[in-house]
């Protein structure tokens, strides 16, 4: 008994953890198995009241049905319908042989046990079929000790009501055990076959996610690549056009001419920031750094883009130290940073606002903001500025020709310099982006840890 208490607590923990139908019914089987134990010693002590007998062959048919659906389960079948009748038959036989015609034990239990042994046997049966089919070896050890349990069980009528049932408990004690071991490391075996079966199939997708990035970022390049030869043409004849080579334009024709150079101009800047965008995917981007003068790089900057800025009657202000800010950096990155970052501030900034342009030195690093009036940014959409292809506000980013990469191409070039860069943002105020570069300590530090797809 203690044996078989063991093998159902086991089972039943296991049960609890491994989401496993077929060993749920198994435990089933085995926790109405110890209690028949507990009915055959209290029947030992008090004899085979008819209320113990009642209970005993109700367990008998009870724990023949659960191991009878984990057979099938094993198998993947669902049980047969027929199955449920005929152990509804076999139940009132019992009932009449019990109640009505009140033979001698043996005879009273024969029909029970023998559909306890036909279920130990169908279990068994089925690691027989599965470790031939699947081809698993192991599953037969599970499948010898159920064969021998159902065929042992016929002999309980035989041996319980005479002067050696201690051979018989004995006996399916041994049994009980070897079946219960058995199971628990079938199922504990199958759990880790399926884990690693989900893990080789989570490997094989991240493998295949990895190719699609790889041929994205191929593509990308490529097509950028390509758009750039028509491109060249457009605005080659466009300013041909302009000079005047193909003769005198009228006022309308340069109102169109003025519409394909603008046009051509944002398509130049969406091929640009895609082929960024691929050499940062690829590792291929370089910094080329030196030393140089940051006030002087953002004051060109703030030239190049004031036209934008009195078309639309912007105030746009600058903040210098007196001083010369020197510090090595790659020139055409951070203006390329300070375009996108200014031209936002610009393009974003309603007619009649202020953008102002700071800069901060320190004797660790140097310190850039960009001010503006703007529309602002919701605060849940904050944190995403930087992600790839986001867009806080698609429609007006469609009218201007951008995709959402000019933010997450600023913070890659920013963090290679070793620097950092944050935004914040009120609806209907403005936003307020910053910028810090190191010094020469800060730049050496951040070459000795250089980021993962930018290379100097």
């Amino acid at each position: 008994m203690t044996q078989t208490a063991i093998v159902a607590l086991l089972s039943l923990a296991v049960a609890l953890t491994v989401p496993n139908r077929f060993f749920r019914f198994w435990t089933m089987g085995i926790g109405i198995g110890f209690g028949l134990t507990l009915i055959e010693l209290a029947a030992s002590v008090l004899g085979w009241l008819q209320p113990l007998k009642a209970l005993f062959l109700a367990g008998i048919l009870a724990a023949s049905w659960a191991f009878l659906t984990a057979g099938f389960l094993l198998q993947e079948k669902a049980p047969p319908r027929a199955l449920a009748g005929a152990l509804g038959v076999l139940a009132v036989l019992q009932v009449l042989l019990l109640f009505v015609v009140n033979p001698s034990f043996g005879i009273l239990v024969l029909p029970a046990i023998l559909l306890l042994s036909a279920s130990l046997l169908c279990l068994g049966g089925s690691f027989w079929w599965t470790g031939a089919t699947r081809r698993q070896p192991g599953q037969f050890w599970v499948a010898v000790p159920l064969t021998a349990h159902g065929l042992w069980v016929l002999t309980f009528p035989l041996i319980v009501p005479s002067s050696h049932s201690w051979l018989g408990y004995f006996v399916i004690g041994g049994l009980q055990s070897l079946n219960g071991i058995g199971m628990l490391v079938y199922v504990l075996r199958s759990n880790l076959n399926e884990q690693r079966r989900l893990a080789m199939q989570l490997q094989q997708q991240n493998l295949r996610l990895a190719e699609l990035d790889r041929l994205k970022s191929s593509f990308v390049s490529v097509v950028s690549h390509e758009l750039r030869t028509p491109l060249s043409a457009i605005k080659g004849y466009a300013e041909f056009l302009e000079d005047g080579l193909g003769g005198e334009l009228s006022s309308a024709q340069r109102e169109f001419l003025s519409e394909i150079q603008a046009g051509s101009a944002r398509l130049e800047r969406l091929v640009d920031d895609l082929l960024d965008f691929a050499r940062l995917e690829s590792g291929s981007l370089q910094l080329t750094c030196a030393e140089d003068d940051l006030t002087r790089t953002v004051q060109s900057v703030v030239n190049a883009l004031r036209p934008q800025a009195i078309a639309k009657s912007i105030t746009l202000s600058t903040h210098f130290p007196p001083e010369p800010t020197w510090l090595s950096y790659d020139g055409l990155r951070i203006e390329q940073v300070l375009i996108n970052l200014l031209g936002n501030a610009l393009k974003f900034t309603p007619d009649g606002g202020e953008v102002s342009v700071t800069v901060t030195p320190a004797p660790d690093q140097v310190r850039l903001e960009v001010r503006d009036t703007g529309i602002g940014v919701d605060a849940e959409k904050l944190p995403r500025l930087f992600e790839q292809f986001f867009q806080v506000d698609p429609s007006s980013t469609r009218q201007s020709g951008g995709v959402g990469l000019g933010l997450s191409i600023v913070k890659a070039l920013v963090e290679a310099h070793g620097g950092r860069i944050g935004a914040e943002s009120e609806p209907g105020v403005g936003s307020r982006f910053w910028v810090t570069l190191p010094r020469e300590e800060g730049l050496r530090a951040a070459a000795s840890a250089p980021m993962p797809n930018v290379r100097r």
